[in-house]
């Protein structure tokens, strides 16, 4: 179970380093005048902030040292609580095509977030791009 969630949390670090890779890249061709300013404003993503939380149990103690000797209780993934709001998926891992929820306030998202997973599979020499985008709300907080 912990080794899981550790696969789990490496795989959110990743992920939040490639997104913050992906905009550090968009904003450096922005501020660059050789390249022609995007035709809208960048939206603003971020993914969820997440930890794992461990218990441990204390099974025995030796006085004479001041040591404990303890056992794993439980571990969990934890992560930001989200605001309340309206939640969107926008992609899947099983399929390539965006879901549209037929609202046009939310192409300009859509239309992002694919453009960020072209740039990040350029950028990474087709190694790796963000899959399974959904948020809440227009803040657009991402999990993994």
């Amino acid at each position: 179970e912990l080794s899981d969630l550790l696969t789990e949390a490496t795989c959110h670090l990743w992920a939040t380093t490639l997104l913050n890779t992906s905009f550090a890249r968009i904003f450096a061709w922005i501020d660059d005048p050789l390249y022609p300013k995007p035709p809208e404003d960048i939206p603003t993503l971020k993914f969820v902030n997440a930890g794992i939380m461990i218990v441990y149990k204390k099974i025995a103690s030796h006085s004479k040292t001041g040591t404990s000797r303890v056992k794993l209780e439980f571990s969990m993934l934890v992560e930001e609580r989200l605001p309340k709001a309206t939640f969107i998926r926008f992609t899947g891992n099983a399929d390539a095509n965006p879901f549209r929820p037929g609202d046009p306030n939310l192409d300009r998202f859509f239309n992002f977030m694919l453009f960020l997973q072209h740039l990040q599979y350029q950028f990474t020499k087709a190694s790796a791009y963000i899959s399974d985008w959904q948020g809440v709300g227009m803040r657009f907080f991402l999990a993994i």
